[in-house]
C-alpha cells in the first residue's frame, strides 16, 4: 500500500519518513483519533517501513517482510486485540514473555496494541511495566478512539500521534481507490467505515443487498410493526446478527430515513441514488415528525447494541416497537443537507 495511499494525514507522514530515514524510530506511540482515521492501516504500513528490506522510508509491500506483515505471519510483529470487550491481564504477560527474546533480524520487535483503552487496572499497570522496561529493542504502537482513558502515565510513556478526522469528501476519495463506485463510497464515507487492508476485498453485490434489505425493513416499520418484527427472524437478519453488524444496520438506517427527511424538504437524493424510487414511495406515504421522533430512538438502540450484557435480538425488537409507536414530542422543522 505504502504511505502515499493516504491522504489528509500528511504532516505525520512526513513525520514518520524523517524519523525512518534517520533511524529515530521511538520506542513507544499512541496513535489516537475517530475510528475512520485509517490509523490502524497506517500503523500497519509503518510496521512494515520500519522492517522493509528494500526502502528506507516507506514500505515497498512486495518485500518478504512487508508480505509477512501483511498476511500477519511476521515472527517479530505482535498484533494484541481485545478478547471479548477487554484486553486480559494474561495477554499482557504473554507479550511481555514472547518480548523477552531477541528479534529474528537486526529490525525492532513490533506491538500493535488495538483499543489500548481497553484494559482494567491490572492489565494497564502490566502495559506501563513493558513500556518503562523493555527487555528488547522494541517498538510499541497503541491504537486508541479514546486517548483520554488511557492511564495518564501510559501516555507519558508513549508519544502522541493524533489523526485528524477527515472530510467526507476525502473519505470518499479514498473509498474510491478500492474501485468501489462514487455512490457507495460517499455512502461508507459517511457511515466513517474503518479502510480494509489491501487483501480484504469488499463485495459491492453484498452491499447493495444489505442496504436493499435495510430499505424493504424501514418500509415494514412504518406500514406494519408485525411485518418489521417478522424480518428479525429472517435469514438476512441472522447473518447480519452472527457477523455482529447490527450497530452497521443502523448506521444505514439513520442515513437513509435523513435521506427522506431531505426529499421531502428538497425533492433530491444525496446519498442512495439507486434507490430513488424507494425514496419516492417512503417519501410519500409518510410523515416526517414520526422519522425525526425515530432518530434517538435509534442512536440510542446504537449505544445499547455496545453493550454486552443486553442481547441484540431484544434491542432490535424493541427498536421496532418504538418506532412503530410515534411519541408526541415537538421536533426541529429543518434538517441540513449532506455534502
Amino acid at each position: 500500500m505504502s504511505f502515499t495511499r493516504f491522504t489528509g494525514i500528511e504532516q505525520v507522514i512526513s513525520f514518520f519518513q524523517k524519523a525512518l530515514r534517520n533511524k529515530r524510530i521511538a520506542h513507544a506511540y499512541c496513535f489516537y483519533g475517530s475510528h475512520d482515521t485509517a490509523k490502524e492501516l497506517f500503523a500497519k504500513e509503518l510496521v512494515k517501513a520500519i522492517h522493509c528490506e528494500e526502502k528506507r522510508d516507506d514500505a515497498c509491500g512486495s518485500c518478504r517482510s512487508c508480505r509477512q506483515i501483511e498476511h500477519g505471519n511476521h515472527l517479530d510483529v505482535v498484533t494484541l486485540q481485545p478478547e471479548g470487550s477487554l484486553i486480559k491481564i494474561d495477554q499482557l504477560r504473554q507479550l511481555q514473555q514472547s518480548f523477552r527474546y531477541k528479534s529474528s533480524s537486526s529490525k525492532p520487535k513490533v506491538v500493535m496494541i488495538h483499543h489500548a483503552e481497553k484494559m482494567r487496572a491490572e492489565a494497564a499497570n502490566s502495559l506501563l511495566k513493558f513500556l518503562e522496561e523493555p527487555a528488547t529493542p522494541m517498538v510499541a504502537i497503541l491504537l486508541t478512539d479514546q486517548v483520554q482513558s488511557l492511564l495518564p502515565t501510559i501516555r507519558s510513556r508513549c508519544q502522541q500521534i493524533r489523526f485528524p478526522s477527515l472530510s467526507p469528501h476525502i473519505r470518499s476519495q479514498q473509498w474510491q481507490q478500492y474501485g468501489l463506485s462514487t455512490e457507495l463510497a460517499k455512502l461508507f464515507a459517511h457511515l466513517h467505515l474503518t479502510l480494509p487492508s489491501e487483501e480484504k476485498s469488499i463485495d459491492p453485490n453484498e452491499w447493495q443487498r444489505r442496504i436493499t434489505q435495510i430499505i424493504k425493513w424501514n418500509e415494514a416499520i412504518l406500514k406494519s410493526q408485525s411485518q418489521a418484527l417478522l424480518q428479525l427472524e429472517s435469514e438476512w437478519f441472522k447473518q447480519e446478527l452472527e457477523q455482529n453488524h447490527l450497530p452497521l444496520l443502523l448506521d444505514i438506517l439513520l442515513l437513509w430515513d435523513r435521506e427522506l427527511l431531505l426529499f421531502m424538504e428538497s425533492g433530491q437524493t444525496f446519498l442512495f441514488p439507486s434507490w430513488f424510487e424507494d425514496i419516492k414511495k417512503q417519501a410519500f406515504t409518510n410523515e416526517p415528525k414520526p422519522l425525526i421522533q425515530g432518530f434517538q430512538q435509534i442512536m440510542n438502540a446504537r449505544m445499547q447494541l455496545e453493550n454486552t450484557f443486553l442481547q441484540p435480538k431484544n434491542i432490535m425488537e424493541r427498536l421496532v416497537l418504538e418506532l412503530s409507536t410515534p411519541t408526541s414530542e415537538s421536533v426541529p422543522d429543518t434538517f441540513q443537507a449532506i455534502d
